[in-house]
């Protein structure tokens, strides 16, 4: 069933649509006229952070204004003649100033649209995104600040039960190092379960709060997809695992293809011999399990295993996985968000046994 929107409805998406786009968006709106574009693109450039009113840019074809992370372009391609008119609208420098792109009529510009990949943060000429990336899934957190995952300072935190504590001292550290603050940070980059109940909450709470209070872009990778690709080496296989306690472990296995992540064994709690039957013969193991367990995978797929530090996974490695196919995923709905646990916590687990029901509201819990 289609439903018209209300005025109040359309500002409200709109507001909404805006504070979650990630830097360097093009948007084309198509409609008749008086469809509603131009109260869509002011309820967007409102959530952008454009505080002058956003009229509608028909004889001055385009329309700069200042946003909250910088200048947003609204452009009406109405009144172009033919496409070759849209040439001398600088589309190459719009990109590369751009927060964000607005175009009404975009048919009418023709092939000089530029095609959506173009527009990515990544590819804008001095325009690439500047990352914080977080990752507490396991005992070790570790916090990254960069445009890319060679480029990035980082620190790192060891010790369970220091992440809630710590964890807003590693960021303002790593800002520190970088010579820059939370107003330069462009996207947000968390690795997702499974891990540690606490840990994954610490950084999901935190990550929420940045992306609520400064309308930034949030990206997730599972940390076993995290651990594995910092030993991954071009077409490896690679067997991730982690301890989950009870004799069990986290285990996933990925291929690392030169522009894609190939998930060949989704991430999962197992016992190691029904993981041995399940996955894959990797040519590399990485991770940190029981004695046991390790014992039983090294002699199944004749491999070492990559253990602690470096076969951890790291905050940096994080910002490698965004824009990868089979990679870091983009969270649009972050209010309804959570992570990956893996399983329940372990208290929540005993509320459940001794209740004999799924406890109400989990994510409330003090697991």
């Amino acid at each position: 069933m289609i439903r018209e929107l209300t005025q109040e409805e359309l500002e409200s998406e709109g507001v909404a649509l805006g504070r979650s786009l990630p830097p360097g968006t093009l948007l084309a709106f198509e409609g008749e006229l008086g469809a509603g574009k131009t109260t869509f693109i002011q309820a967007i450039a409102r959530g952008l952070g454009v505080l002058a009113p956003a009229t509608s840019p028909s004889y001055a074809l385009v329309h700069r204004y200042q946003g909250r992370r910088g200048p947003v372009f609204h452009l009406d391609c109405y009144r172009l003649r033919s496409p070759d008119e849209a040439a001398d609208l600088d589309w190459e420098g719009l990109a590369a100033e751009g927060d964000a792109i607005l175009v009404e009529w975009p048919r009418q510009a023709g092939e000089w649209l530029l095609p959506p990949m173009r527009w990515s943060g990544a590819a804008r000429p001095g325009g690439a995104l500047m990352w914080l990336a977080i990752e507490t899934a396991t005992g070790r957190a570790s916090v990254a600040v960069g445009r890319s995952a060679a480029e990035a300072a980082e620190e790192v935190l060891a010790g369970a039960r220091r992440h809630a504590a710590g964890l807003l001292g590693m960021i303002s550290a790593t800002l520190d190092r970088v010579g820059i603050t939370l107003d330069d940070l462009t996207a947000l980059a968390l690795s997702d379960g499974p891990g540690s109940f606490t840990g994954l909450r610490v950084g999901a709470s935190v990550a929420k709060a940045l992306v609520h209070a400064r309308g930034l872009p949030l990206w997730t990778a599972p940390s076993l997809m995290v651990r594995a690709s910092g030993v991954a080496r071009e077409g490896d296989t690679v067997l991730a695992v982690a301890d989950a306690l009870r004799g069990e472990v986290y285990a996933a296995a990925y291929r690392f293809d030169p522009e894609a992540v190939v998930t060949l064994l989704a991430p999962s709690v197992y016992r190691p011999e029904t993981l041995i039957a399940a996955a894959p013969r990797p040519s590399i193991l990485v991770g940190e399990a029981p004695t046991a367990a390790v014992e039983a995978l090294e002699r199944w797929s004749g491999c070492r295993l990559v253990g602690l530090p470096d076969g951890g996974p790291r905050a940096r490695h994080l910002i490698g996985l965004v824009g990868r196919q089979g990679g870091a995923v983009r969270v649009m709905a972050v209010e309804g968000w959570a992570p990956e646990y893996g399983r329940p916590a372990e208290a929540q687990a005993r509320w459940e046994a001794v209740h004999g029901r799924p406890m109400p509201d989990p994510l409330g819990s003090s697991g």
